[in-house]
């Protein structure tokens, strides 16, 4: 039996599919959303992205039950404005779980961001950003409970000057959880390293969204 999509009944209800529609199904993973759409009504169509190669078996089986109702792109969902940019659709799909590892995957680890500049849009959101919308950015794509006290350490340094560097952003970070009871969670996962797992997350996704809009 087809294996399904966790929000799978949730999202399917939100698009509200129509009458010959064409979707866009930005993280294919493993195809759960791309397959409850097509298998939801048999004139819509599918448009799907993703660059890991442990989707192949997957895209080759669906490509297989709805032939050219699907049409997939091994590219990341970042590259949609090329890959699409000329197209139209009726609703889209975006797993906000399915980014969080994908962009993992594509810069893993601090020492490939400790001495890297920060790219200029998140440089802007990190400089300018209000308190709140720092704080959401990195509690959502940081998974970060710690999120408030973490974005008055920026807030913070920020005021000393222009943050430029996640090498800075990481140096502020340590010095303040070194005065702090600060605590890392049950994934054993840095908090320093969830702040820049959600800025590397809205830097992709930003961008994506505007292109939406």
């Amino acid at each position: 039996p087809r294996r399904k999509a966790v929000l799978e009944d949730a999202v399917l209800q939100h698009l509200r599919l129509k009458e010959g529609g064409r979707y866009l199904d930005l993280v294919y993973g493993q195809g759960g959303y791309t397959r409850a759409i097509l298998t939801a009504r048999s004139d819509v169509s599918v448009w799907a992205m993703d660059p890991a190669a442990s989707t192949t078996e997957s895209v080759k089986q669906t490509k297989s039950a709805f032939g050219d109702r699907f049409t997939f792109y091994p590219k990341p969902f970042w590259e949609a404005g090329s890959a699409v940019g000329g197209m139209t659709f009726d609703g889209v799909v975006l797993d906000l779980t399915a980014i969080s590892d994908l962009v993992d995957q594509e810069q893993r680890g601090s020492l490939g961001i400790a001495t890297d500049d920060i790219d200029p849009d998140t440089a802007a959101f990190v400089n300018t950003g209000t308190p709140d919308q720092l704080c959401h950015v990195i509690y959502w794509y940081g998974k970060e409970v710690q999120a408030r006290t973490l974005t008055q350490v920026i807030i913070k340094e920020r005021l000393k000057g222009t943050v430029s560097s996640y090498a800075q952003l990481r140096g502020a970070l340590q010095r303040a959880m070194k005065d702090s009871q600060f605590y890392i969670d049950f994934e054993g996962v840095d908090p320093i390293e969830r702040v820049f797992r959600a800025l590397r997350i809205y830097a992709k996704v930003e961008p994506v969204l505007r292109w939406l809009d």
